[in-house]
């Protein structure tokens, strides 16, 4: 069964403040692609709306959806904050207890979580994938240099309607000014997701280990054959000259 391959990313510049997404869809031959910003919102809004785009783009206007419904799709993001939830079926809790999570508190996005789980009905077969951000991969690096772009863009717009209003922002205040007119304190927003990156960071950082381990033990491996090798020709060389001295 062929795939369809969507990569998508969300930004946030000071989270809350301007944000951008970015969807990327292999659709046949060609590549289709979604994008946008907001003035003030999340990473985690901007994850979530890079996904919802992404999967209205393909049940809209994607060739291969339409010749195949079911066709495999699979979700490449870097948000673990996303995967997480759908992997582990962490939404059906929240349905279950009327959108209430395991700390009593009313579930962050509940709106985007719903359109994403209704878009996610229509396909037969989909697949979220959780990807290293900031790595190797070229498609969801593309993806984040797209929504970081949108989001400096953003930020542009909030520093022209800022100052429309007589309000100079830069470097030294945005931020301030963020946090008066969201009320939110910048540092403590979305911590389930900063202790899910953190901890899909160390579980990054224990395999890169093991695979400096294993490589360190399969050289060692090779140095200690190479070692038996040179033991055994110079074994055979001292027999060889004993032999000579003999006759």
């Amino acid at each position: 069964m062929d795939n369809l391959i969507i990569y998508t990313d969300g930004s946030a510049r000071y989270n809350p403040g301007p944000g951008g997404y970015a969807g990327i869809i292999l659709d046949k031959t060609k590549k289709r692609g979604v994008k946008g910003r907001e003035l003030v919102t999340t990473n985690n809004i901007m994850e979530l709306t890079g996904v919802i785009e992404s999967l209205k783009q393909v049940l809209n206007a994607s060739e291969s959806y339409k010749e195949n419904p079911d066709i495999n799709i699979k979700v490449n993001t870097d948000s673990a904050y996303i995967v997480n939830t759908i992997n582990n079926k962490w939404y059906e809790n929240w349905i279950k207890s009327n959108w209430i999570n395991s700390k009593k508190e009313p579930v962050k996005n509940r709106e985007l979580w719903e359109e994403l789980l209704s878009l996610i009905e229509n396909f037969k077969n989909i697949e979220f994938i959780k990807v290293k951000g900031h790595s190797t991969d070229k498609l969801n690096n593309l993806c984040d240099e797209i929504a970081t772009k949108e989001a400096d863009e953003a930020k542009l717009e909030l520093i022209s309607e800022a100052k429309e209003e007589g309000i100079l922002l830069d470097d030294t205040n945005i931020k301030e000014y963020l946090n008066s007119i969201t009320g939110a304190n910048t540092e403590s927003l979305d911590q389930d997701d900063v202790q899910d990156e953190s901890n899909q960071n160390l579980i990054d950082e224990m395999s890169k280990k093991e695979e400096r381990q294993s490589e360190t033990i399969t050289s060692l491996i090779f140095e200690n054959t190479k070692l038996k090798k040179k033991i055994r020709e110079l074994e055979e060389e001292i027999k060889s000259l004993k032999e000579k001295k003999d006759e």
